[in-house]
C-alpha cells in the first residue's frame, strides 16, 4: 500500500512527507500512469484504509472488476461481526468509488492523469517478458476456511496484464519447529484457544500466541 500510494502522488504531495530528496527527484521523472494493487484475498480482509487513495490530486481509483466487491459467505460472516467495524467502513468507501465511477467522472476527475486499479481475490503466478518484465499472469482466487481464519485458493482462471514494474509485498509465513505439529497449508501451529494440537489431541505444555497462532495480520 505504501509503495502504490507513493507512485500515485504528485511531487507537491510528496514534498509534505519525509521522503528522501533522491527518491523524490526520481519520482518526478516517473512515467507511470496505471497502478494496480493486487490483493490475494477479498475487500473484507484488506488491512489498509482505502480513503487514502480517494483523495489524491492526480490519480483516480478505478474498479475494472466490480465482482471483486461481491462478498462470499466467509466475508459476509466477517462483515457481520460486531468487532469488525473497520471492514464495514472500508467496504462503504470502496462502494462509493464504484458509484462515483458508474456516474462518470466529473470534469475535474477526468483530468487526472493516473489511474489506481484495485484488484481483490487475485494472485500473481508468473512474470513474462524479453529481458524485462512486460506482462504478469494473474489467477483468480476464492476464499476457503473459516471466518477470520481463511486463505486464498486458486480457481484455475488466469489472465495476463501488461506490466512494466512489480513490487512484491506478500506478508509473512510461519516456519515449523522440530517436534511441534505444524499446519503446512496456513503456516501456523494447529491449536485450540492457544493450546497446540496434534490432530485432535492437546499437546501438554505447548502453546501458541500471536501470528503463529492465528496467522499474520496488519
Amino acid at each position: 500500500m505504501d509503495v502504490t500510494r507513493i507512485l500515485s502522488k504528485t511531487a507537491d504531495e510528496l514534498k509534505e512527507t519525509d521522503i528522501a530528496d533522491s527518491a523524490l527527484e526520481t519520482l518526478v521523472e516517473s512515467q507511470i500512469k496505471q497502478i494496480y494493487l493486487i490483493g490475494r484475498r477479498g475487500p473484507i480482509q484488506e488491512k489498509f484504509t482505502p480513503i487514502e487513495i480517494g483523495e489524491l490530486a492526480d490519480c483516480e481509483p478505478v474498479f475494472n472488476h466490480q465482482c471483486d466487491l461481491e462478498l462470499d459467505e466467509i466475508s459476509r460472516m466477517e462483515l457481520a461481526d460486531d468487532t469488525n467495524r473497520q471492514a464495514r467502513h472500508n467496504l462503504d468507501v470502496l462502494l462509493r468509488f464504484v458509484q462515483r465511477q458508474l456516474r462518470g467522472y466529473s470534469e475535474q476527475r477526468s483530468a487526472k492523469t493516473k489511474r489506481y486499479h484495485l484488484r481483490f481475490l487475485t494472485s500473481p503466478q508468473e512474470l513474462k517478458g524479453n529481458g524485462k518484465v512486460e506482462r504478469i499472469v494473474l489467477e483468480r482466487n476464492r476464499l476457503v476456511g473459516e471466518p477470520f481464519r481463511n486463505w486464498p485458493e486458486g480457481t484455475g482462471q488466469f489472465e495476463e496484464l501488461p506490466c512494466g514494474a512489480v513490487f512484491r509485498s506478500i506478508g509473512y509465513r510461519g516456519v515449523p519447529i522440530p517436534g511441534v505439529p505444524f499446519g503446512e497449508r496456513n503456516g501456523v501451529f494447529p491449536n485450540k484457544d492457544g493450546r497446540i494440537l496434534n490432530g485432535e489431541t492437546i499437546v501438554p505444555g505447548l502453546y501458541a500466541v500471536g501470528w503463529i497462532k492465528r496467522g499474520p495480520s496488519g
